[in-house]
């Protein structure tokens, strides 16, 4: 995925992603499927598009690739989690949202996020919740 991609996405959907906006990405790909297949990833020319966008929270199922011992350092999660401290939600299954947007016709909605309080944890189960 790529800043391109990105932008292209927003002229498909006719939506234009502002600061403080949560980024849900649905390229098609479901990690359960197979994981160990060819993984799309995101290239640092879209994170640099998110953060330009200042994009406040990244959920989809386009990451990193998984870490190589050669391999350069992962851009989603060394660049827009670590160096600009936007939070991810890896692996999303955002088909059933999809169709929700196609049948509908709107691809806004409010995006709303539950946790629990795990202190220390750096990573937690969450409950986004697409409020139309």
């Amino acid at each position: 995925m790529t800043a391109d991609d990105l932008a292209a996405a927003e002229r498909r959907q006719g939506v234009r992603v502002e600061s403080g906006d949560a980024l849900v990405v649905r390229g098609g790909w479901v990690a359960a499927d197979d994981p160990f297949g060819p993984l799309p990833t995101t290239s640092l020319s879209a994170v640099e598009w998110m953060a330009e966008r200042e994009v406040c929270l990244y959920a989809g199922d386009i990451g990193d690739k998984l870490p190589e011992p050669s391999a350069a350092a992962p851009v989603l999660h060394n660049t827009a989690l670590a160096q600009l401290g936007m939070p991810l939600i890896d692996c999303v299954n955002a088909a059933e949202l999809a169709q929700v947007c196609a049948e509908i016709e709107r691809c806004s909605f409010l995006f709303a996020l539950g946790t629990i309080p795990v202190r220390g944890a750096t990573g937690l189960p969450v409950n986004p919740l697409a409020i139309f």
